[in-house]
């Protein structure tokens, strides 16, 4: 097992975006135990923290390698991350205690991505570009027209479409099925540590890129502690911004967040100045 002292001011993560992760899960797998090569033997290992910083800055890892192409690509996962989180499951305090826990949140971590693969083989066919729902819909309505055309009652279009409708049932009631089992998990995971709140960490800053791997443009977006507001920092243009355009859904966008700063509570008015204030 390995403990990390971090007498730092500022403590740098970095965490990999997927789809169906948020900001815990990927910071899970930082911390989590792993296998890794230690002088030639396979070796486990495990990351706490014995003290930590009052800023903590947390990284998205968006540019990635695909193996197949040989290209480097940006992955537009959502990840979902609050305004307020808490790291008392990573202090080395807490590393024996919390064993169990820590176990039981990684099979549903596990059981979440088996299911969310699931829910990927509902989804659009790259080689055809139809989902299977969007298969069975045209298949209904070349039926439909087939018995439209048809002047005798075709009994064989009428089991055909009989089939289709008991498969569409059949898809529907297993993503349906599959999306109530994810739920169930995230809630499980969400509320897994809720006794332990003491590292108390505030949002204070949000790096936003938009384009892909290679291109794009960058703002901030930067909350001032002392007046309650978020302020949107884009080149020489500053602008006051409601909260739901910082934690917004970018499911579907090539505009997300890709770096977050945290404070710890207790220090977030004397450590940040969003906004330099001078007297009249």
């Amino acid at each position: 097992m390995t403990s990390l002292t971090l007498p730092f001011l500022v403590l740098f993560y970095i965490v990999v975006v997927s789809e169906g992760r948020d900001l815990y899960s990927g910071l899970d797998v930082y911390f989590d135990e792993s296998q890794v090569d230690f002088n030639g033997t396979r070796a486990e290992r495990e990351v706490t923290v014995i003290e930590l910083p009052p800023i903590l800055q947390i990284q998205v890892q968006r540019v990635q390698f695909d193996r197949v192409t040989s290209n480097v690509y940006k992955s537009n996962a959502y990840i979902k991350f609050d305004k307020v989180i808490h790291l008392d499951r990573y202090m080395e305090q807490y590393r024996e205690t919390l064993r169990e826990r820590r176990k039981n949140a990684r099979e549903w971590s596990q059981l979440i991505d088996q299911y969310t693969q699931v829910l990927d083989e509902f989804g659009i066919d790259k080689t055809i570009g139809l989902s299977p729902d969007e298969i069975l819909k045209r298949a209904t309505r070349f039926i439909l027209a087939q018995c439209e055309n048809d002047a005798t009652d075709d009994l064989e279009y009428q089991k055909d479409f009989a089939e289709i409708k008991k498969d569409s049932e059949r898809l529907k009631s297993q993503k349906e099925e599959t999306k109530e089992k994810i739920a169930e998990l995230q809630d499980r995971l969400k509320h897994q540590y809720d006794d332990l709140r003491e590292c108390e960490y505030r949002i204070h800053a949000v790096f936003i890129h938009s384009g892909q791997a290679s291109f794009g443009h960058y703002w901030i977006y930067i909350y001032d502690f002392e007046l309650d507001r978020w302020l949107k920092y884009n080149d020489t243009e500053v602008s006051e911004v409601e909260e739901a355009e910082v934690f917004a859904d970018t499911s579907g966008s090539s505009t997300n967040p890709y770096c977050m700063v945290y404070v710890r509570a207790q220090d977030c008015k004397r450590l940040v100045n969003t906004v330099c204030r001078r007297p009249n």
